[in-house]
């Protein structure tokens, strides 16, 4: 057996070699309702979107997969595979936003954003999480600060509850590095489908706290080796910026079937802006379910102060041009 990726305490993913080819072992942390229970229950209606679940065990939350390969999206690869990545994801969340019974009642936990508000009130009474005196913590200043925004928060979340796009399972670390390019070899001009086979932090919320975590991930611009039609090479540069507006539109595309294209995009830019506070929040709710004393769970414990000077940051902030 190999290890092909590993989350801290959170899970591991192993490849194993069979005498029917090669299959994927995964094992996750014990948090609701089971990352092993919600792929087979999505793979069983989804089932080009996921993995080729062979078996799956829900009280030891370990799963069970076919061969998808390694292949994940990566810099340099061609800017409509990003897009049709995003975009697929962006569909299959508008699909699952008509069975939230399911996962509700499966354990996802709720965090649709009623909830949103009072999770962070009661965080901000967590003194010791903000870490106050550290040097990695919230000073006193930026404490009473982000309590000041609290009604214009409240405002903006309900802003967005009122977008009209409903509420769907929530990947609170969807990115790149979290799904699998796979080719389809039957197909004669080499196109590729995207397999989404980690769902270790899903939740019931706005959906679009997905999209904009994985532009997190995307903070520098990205080269792209083309030829052109004399067929020389060269090299294309997408700012930052064109990464994350070129992504956005392609996310929010299957989502145009309920709203114009244009409230769709404004309504993604507000959760965008909210993402700070979503992160900080998502954190502090996640403590239970890992350990603190390891290195990695003991520094991200000094996640929820570094959010929160970055919403303070985003608050400060005009709108984007990308709302255009």
């Amino acid at each position: 057996a190999a290890q092909i990726k590993g989350a801290w305490c959170g899970s591991t993913l192993l490849r194993l070699t069979t005498t029917e080819g090669r299959i994927y072992l995964k094992s996750a942390y014990t948090r609701p309702p089971g990352e092993a229970q919600l792929v087979a229950a999505l793979a069983a209606r989804w089932p080009d979107a996921l993995p080729d679940v062979i078996a799956h065990d829900a009280t030891r939350n370990l799963l069970l997969m076919r061969d998808f390969g390694d292949g994940m999206l990566r810099y340099g690869a061609q800017m409509s595979r990003w897009e049709n990545a995003a975009r697929g994801f962006g569909a299959l969340q508008l699909a699952c936003s008509s069975h939230l019974d399911e996962w509700l009642a499966m354990g996802c936990e709720d965090r649709r954003l009623p909830t949103l508000m009072p999770h962070f009130e009661r965080l901000l009474a967590d003194t010791p999480y903000l870490w106050p005196g550290h040097e990695r913590g919230l000073t006193e200043e930026q404490t009473a600060q982000v309590r000041s925004l609290l009604p214009r928060l409240a405002e903006m979340a309900a802003q967005l509850g009122a977008s009209g796009i409903p509420d769907s399972l929530v990947q609170q670390d969807f990115r790149h590095g979290n799904l699998a390019v796979v080719a389809r070899p039957e197909s004669p001009d080499s196109a590729f489908r995207f397999v989404y086979y980690d769902w270790g932090d899903a939740v019931v919320s706005h959906p679009f706290f997905s999209g904009t975590r994985m532009l997190d991930y995307l903070g520098r611009a990205f080269e792209l080796d083309v030829r052109g039609p004399s067929g020389l090479p060269s090299r294309v540069t997408y700012a930052r910026g064109a990464i994350h507006r070129y992504l956005r539109d392609a996310y929010v595309e299957p989502w145009t079937a309920l709203a114009p294209a244009r409230d769709v995009r404004a309504a993604f830019d507000l959760a965008r802006k909210l993402n700070p506070l979503w992160q900080t929040v998502r954190w502090w709710l996640e403590i239970p379910y890992y350990e603190t004393a390891s290195p990695w769970g003991r520094d991200s414990l000094t996640w929820g102060p570094n959010h929160l000077r970055r919403l303070l940051r985003e608050m400060e902030e005009p709108a984007r041009v990308e709302n255009r």
